[in-house]
């Protein structure tokens, strides 16, 4: 790349002034003329003395408003060189602070000063070196940067994962939160009135919204049971990562994950879903849709579907046999759960475990491990993905066991909020 300076808008006008002006008065009068015009306003007089004009005619006033506009551009070029010289021949760390100070943050500045640093090492290695590590050209350079005072948000785009781990070594989140606080957690039931049962959860600034919607089918063959259907919604609207079209394969994934705790856990009663057996089952189709997503889907995305059939009322129906149909009376029982469960998911950073991961921090966790707490305490779930939770057993032992505890007290919360 050319150490070249590219030009700014103000150098092309004065540049371009500059030649206008000195190329007017030269077309009309020539250089010497031009010469003798900057001393228009001056005469010399029969005695030699040489005093000011009187008077200047039109054509004189012109050519000295010409010379004057050629020599103020002229000037200013002058001290943009000057400047420029300045900073070029200043050392490393000078070029980063008078950087800050005078705000010089456009692309010709950071490869002028680059591109020197990177000269200044060259020279001042010991003969025989090799060249310049690119890794250590980019560590050189982001001393740098961070010299300059890099603004929060611009660090966290170039470098995530540093900015991350300067918060992280201090036991800190980016957020303020302590390693295993959950962010402020929010349920509202029965908020949808064309719902057999609905809940919205908000977790943190991630908020997800379950409706249920009971129907009748005819049920499986090998089991008298009826079902439960989770499907996840994630639109581009709750998060830009998120494409609109046919479910992603994280929507997918979700809704697999959600289907497979529900069973695994036997929250639900599948036999009392029954209306009348090898006829008619009740079927619930739960509709989860994400308003907005910062991470840990899947705990807000549970919670919500928990509390949208703990809110859900099942009408008392019974089978006509002389019509073949199901017949719904007006009164109703509750969704038979067996059970209340409560998931808390968390991130590893380097052998330091961290819950309820918001995007940024999700994007960037070695692993995650989630557990699910029943109402009497004990383990319902637990599963992880990603890489090994801790570098010996005894480390995954201590951490495993640091997420159950957290998860426990986080139980004791949560199902306060959900009636």
């Amino acid at each position: 790349m050319s150490d070249v300076a590219e030009l700014s808008s103000v150098d092309y006008f004065a540049y371009a002034v500059a030649t206008w002006a000195t190329g007017t008065a030269v077309s009309l009068l020539g250089f010497p003329r031009l010469i003798t015009t900057l001393l228009l306003p001056y005469e010399k007089h029969a005695n030699g003395e040489v005093l000011p004009k009187t008077e200047l005619n039109g054509f004189e006033k012109f050519l000295a408003t010409q010379s004057s506009i050629a020599l103020l551009a002229a000037a200013y070029l002058l001290l943009q060189l000057v400047d420029w010289l300045t900073v070029v021949n200043a050392d490393p760390p000078a070029i980063a602070i008078q950087a800050s100070k005078r705000g010089i943050r456009n692309h010709r500045t950071r490869r002028v000063f680059r591109s020197q640093l990177l000269r200044r090492q060259r020279d001042a290695r010991p003969a025989g070196q090799g060249a310049l590590h690119p890794n250590s050209a980019a560590e050189l350079v982001g001393r740098i940067h961070q010299k300059t005072q890099m603004d929060a948000a611009t660090y966290r785009r170039l470098r995530p994962r540093e900015y991350l781990n300067r918060y992280l070594d201090s036991d800190v989140r980016v957020d303020g939160r302590a390693l295993l606080d959950f962010r402020s957690t929010a349920v509202n039931q029965g908020s949808i009135d064309t719902a057999n049962g609905s809940a919205v959860v908000r977790l943190g600034n991630t908020t997800m919204v379950a409706g249920i919607k009971l129907k009748t089918a005819l049920p499986d063959p090998s089991r008298e049971a009826g079902y439960v259907v989770p499907n996840v919604d994630l639109n581009p609207l709750a998060n830009a990562k998120f494409k609109s079209g046919p479910p992603s394969d994280d929507a997918q994934f979700l809704s697999s994950r959600l289907n497979d705790i529900l069973l695994s856990t036997a929250v639900i009663d599948h036999t009392r879903l029954v209306i009348e057996p090898r006829k008619a089952v009740w079927v619930a189709y739960v509709d989860v849709t994400c308003i907005n997503y910062d991470g840990n889907g899947f705990d807000a995305a549970l919670l919500a579907v928990i509390a949208a059939l703990k809110n859900t009322q099942i009408p008392q129906a019974t089978y006509d046999f002389d019509h073949d149909k199901v017949v719904a009376g007006d009164s109703t029982t509750p969704f038979p759960l067996n059970k209340l469960i409560v998931p808390s998911s968390f991130g590893l950073f380097g052998g330091k475990l961290v819950a309820d991961l918001t995007d940024f921090e999700q994007s960037l966790s070695e692993a995650q491990v989630t557990v699910v707490i029943t109402d009497k305490g004990s383990i319902a779930h637990m599963s992880s993905q990603g890489h090994s939770l801790g570098s010996s057993i005894d480390d995954s032992t201590q951490l495993i066991a640091s997420a159950i505890n957290t998860a426990k007290e986080r139980y004791t919360t949560i199902s306060k909020l959900i009636s």
